[in-house]
């Protein structure tokens, strides 16, 4: 039922990657589903649409994702950059109900390598 609980660690959020690590590693140029375990999702948000967004290089790119249980599934994304730098970071984000992104309270990320 409806809970009267209320503060950050019951907020709807991203609780962590599949390996515990805030880092998610992707090889650049391969096709890459990321996957994320998340909190706290209710009813409601579970049936909105759920996207998720990578900021490469000031570039946002979005792809679609499904919540199967406690895990959200992002489709898959071709991870490029243009930097010559053999690594860079992009900041990662799931979008529900069109706007609303999920907590990140681990400051969930992806590192994309050459």
């Amino acid at each position: 039922g409806p809970s009267i609980r209320s503060g950050p660690e019951f907020c709807p959020r991203i609780n962590s990657t599949i390996h515990d690590s805030p880092e998610i590693l992707v090889s650049a140029g391969l096709p890459k589903s990321v996957r994320v375990k998340v909190d706290n999702i209710a009813q409601f948000i579970a049936q909105t649409r759920f996207v998720c967004q990578f900021n490469i290089e000031g570039r946002v790119t979005s792809v679609t994702a499904n919540l199967l249980s406690d895990t959200i599934y992002c489709d898959e994304l071709d991870f490029t950059y243009t930097s010559r730098a053999p690594n860079i970071t992009a900041t990662f984000a799931v979008i529900w109900g069109q706007s609303k992104p999920l907590d990140n309270p681990e400051n969930i990320h992806v590192l994309i390598y050459r």
